[in-house]
């Protein structure tokens, strides 16, 4: 088994549709695999069909703008630091470039059920440099809602 990191995120205020929850970018000769990802609203009177989407960025994509970068957690005190770096809350979505930009999973959620990606072993992305795994709400909520989040990534 490789380097176990998370990356987390607590109340980001997002404004709707066309955001992006979270970017991983995986770094330069250090190959990474998505393990699972968690996403749930902040606070939620309201339940509302949303959409996420999953997406792949390969080649000369154009990372997202507009959000924060997110300094991954060691899961054990004796793994060295991150390699690999993450953003949140982009709100200028990432796009394809000159490379490319692939929807690898798109799935309906409710809100106040939040939005589990849970992948079997076989179903999990491996990312190898360069190369991003972007969480993307295609349709998100109808007025700007606080999202919290928590994202499993593994450099092998």
């Amino acid at each position: 088994m490789g380097r176990v990191y998370t990356v987390t995120f607590a109340n980001l205020s997002l404004t709707g549709d066309g955001d992006d929850l979270l970017e991983v970018i995986a770094a330069s000769g250090k190959p990474l695999q998505v393990l699972a990802a968690l996403f749930s609203l902040y606070e939620s009177e309201t339940n509302e069909q949303l959409t996420g989407e999953i997406r792949l960025a390969t080649g000369s994509y154009t990372s997202g703008s507009g959000g924060s970068a997110v300094t991954p957690t060691k899961a054990s005190s004796t793994l060295p630091a991150a390699s690999f770096s993450a953003e949140k809350g982009n709100s200028t979505s990432a796009s394809a470039g000159t490379g490319a930009l692939t929807a690898m999973h798109t799935e309906g959620f409710p809100s106040q059920g939040g939005w589990a990606w849970l992948p079997t072993p076989e179903q999990r992305p491996v990312l190898q440099g360069g190369e991003a795994i972007v969480f993307h709400l295609v349709k998100g909520t109808a007025s700007a809602s606080g999202w919290n989040g928590t994202v499993y990534v593994e450099e092998l």
